[in-house]
């Protein structure tokens, strides 16, 4: 299927926002607490207000990295079917730290996003813009 997947989140663990990053989005495997990544040829992109929208993704667990001081965290993501909403766009809550899980090597913490609510393309630039959306 060919679902598009739109996602915001805007405050990192230190409440300080992610803005003008980028990141290669991985593939996530997690079984038996332990995490792999596997790279993907997509990117993740923040603007200024650290806003970021997600290419058309299969259902899955997405990951992508942030920095934080000296060290990355792994933030996953979970795209669901959106089969019967296809005009929705999935909003994701603020996360919460995983524990007992074995990382790769590069992160110190991962943080698991889970879906918050289905916006409608205008509700999310209403949520944006206010009624300065056009």
């Amino acid at each position: 299927t060919d679902n598009s997947h739109g996602i915001l989140n805007k405050i990192l663990p230190n409440g300080m926002l992610w803005r003008n990053g980028a990141s290669p989005l991985y593939r996530i495997k997690w079984e038996n607490g332990s995490v792999e990544t596997e790279n993907t040829e997509d990117y993740i992109f923040t603007d200024t207000d650290g806003i970021f929208i997600t290419p058309t993704l299969e259902p899955g667990l997405y990951g992508f990295d942030v920095p934080n001081d000296d060290a990355w965290i792994l933030y996953v993501i979970e795209i669901v079917d959106l089969q019967h909403d296809l005009d929705k766009l999935q909003i994701l809550d603020s996360g919460s730290i995983a524990s007992d899980v074995d990382l790769p090597v590069e992160y110190n913490e991962m943080i698991f996003m889970r879906q918050a609510s289905l916006l409608t393309s205008d509700e999310f630039f209403e949520m944006l813009y206010g009624g300065a959306a056009i």
